[in-house]
């Protein structure tokens, strides 16, 4: 996970408001999801499942949850993050350049950043949670470390035409759905139950996780046309200043906004009513699909929403003051999301699985989304103790010292014979 770049230097601006707030309620959006696609399912509970159409008992309750989870959870924290992700790397060519870091200075910081984060995914991964997203989205952060130097357009095209293989894949796969036989290409998007694993020792979990490792690392061509189009364009956000709302960029960003909330409810309501059985059954794997196809499309409208709402308070923080108290545990979490996500991992490897405590056993998608939920303010909260004692995440702390050393990045680069920015290959002002 990536944290921007806290300026305390005199003259510079407060920290960005938005990417904390947008961090920490991501979390929650990834638990939310993870629980019932993942945590939740195993033998003792096979019925907690969003993607199938059957509600578990037939409660209301569970109906209602599914619903939401369709509009707001499934395709939409994990394309904030990918979003989030690439804003982050542009903050930090922003801060390179300010430090007169020539490009290939600059990628190679970058690169080293971004693989370690890919290591500590991997461990991540192999040892807790074999549906970790750090280990691609660090080898993928790598992969942009290479092309920090084109231009807007330049990205802006490598972004568009990849997501239109996206569409394609996923869209085609829809319409053949028409053709084929629904159950034969339907999927609960289980991993460990697609490999036949049940999850009942500590040898299956590690199994699955080397699965996850193997998949991941070797399947990342696959995932690239659905999550580097809105790493790229959190990028050219950071490049265009996107992180405070302005006269020039509020019509781009209310544009993003409504296509965000165009895509959630006009595919994930039907997809929420298909999966209850308010619509045809055998529509929700169609409209899972269709939803995974345009649901990268909410990360960059999810950024703009949150960097809308959190106008006022950037204009308070930036004035001195604070935020309110009920925001102050969510910004301190996204402040700390690596610790907050691998300890959301560590409470529902505790929680969940058959060989642990297995408290979800025969639980639906309500009880499921509570626990959920309930793990995500547990780490909220330690991430506000965190806070108020000015204590740094364990995570972030040692991400940070591993990609820049004991003494962090240098104020100004040492002499070189080649000052070109690392963003845009103009020469930096040093």
């Amino acid at each position: 996970m990536v944290t921007t770049t806290h300026y305390s230097a005199q003259g510079r601006k407060p920290r960005l408001v938005f990417p904390d707030v947008a961090r920490g309620f991501m979390l929650l959006s990834i638990a939310l999801a993870n629980v019932v696609t993942a945590w939740g399912q195993n033998d003792a509970s096979p019925h907690a499942n969003p993607d199938s159409p059957v509600v578990y008992d037939g409660s209301v309750a569970d109906a209602v949850t599914i619903v939401i989870g369709a509009v707001g959870v499934h395709v939409r924290g994990l394309p904030l993050f990918c979003t989030l992700l690439g804003f982050g790397i542009g903050l930090i060519c922003n801060s390179l350049q300010r430090r007169c870091f020539p490009r290939g200075a600059a990628k190679t910081a970058i690169a080293k950043r971004y693989s370690l984060l890919a290591a500590i995914g991997a461990v991540h991964c192999l040892f807790l949670f074999y549906g970790d997203i750090m280990l691609a989205y660090g080898l993928t952060g790598i992969l942009i470390a290479l092309l920090i130097g084109l231009s807007n357009k330049a990205l802006g095209w490598i972004a568009g035409l990849l997501y239109a293989l996206n569409v394609i894949i996923f869209l085609g796969l829809a319409a053949g759905l028409a053709v084929f036989d629904v159950e034969a290409l339907g999927s609960t998007g289980n991993l460990a139950e697609e490999f036949g694993l049940t999850l009942n020792s500590y040898g299956e979990a590690l199994l699955a996780g080397l699965v996850g490792l193997l998949m991941s690392s070797f399947g990342l061509v696959t995932q690239l046309p659905m999550i580097l189009p809105p790493m790229l364009v959190g990028l050219i956000f950071a490049r265009r200043g996107y992180g405070r709302v302005t006269a020039q960029n509020s019509r781009a960003l209310w544009t993003w906004c409504a296509l965000m909330l165009g895509i959630s409810f006009g595919i994930g309501l039907p997809l929420g009513l298909a999966q209850i059985g308010v619509l045809p059954a055998q529509w929700a794997i169609t409209l899972d699909l269709v939803n995974t196809a345009f649901g990268p499309l909410t990360g960059p409208g999810l950024f703009a929403f949150f960097a809308l709402a959190c106008s006022g308070l950037q204009r308070l923080v930036d004035a001195g003051g604070r935020l309110p108290l009920i925001l102050q545990p969510v910004s301190a979490l996204g402040k700390r999301s690596m610790s907050g996500y691998v300890g959301q991992s560590i409470l529902f490897f505790i929680l969940v699985y058959p060989f642990t405590l297995n408290l979800t056993e025969g639980w639906g998608a309500t009880k499921l989304s509570l626990l959920a939920i309930g793990v995500w303010l547990v780490t909220a909260l330690i991430a506000w103790i965190l806070e108020a004692n000015a204590i740094p995440g364990p995570l972030e702390k040692l991400h940070r010292r591993l990609s820049y050393g004991k003494q962090g990045l240098p104020q100004r680069w040492t002499p070189t014979l080649d000052y070109r920015s690392p963003v845009s290959g103009s020469k930096a002002e040093c």
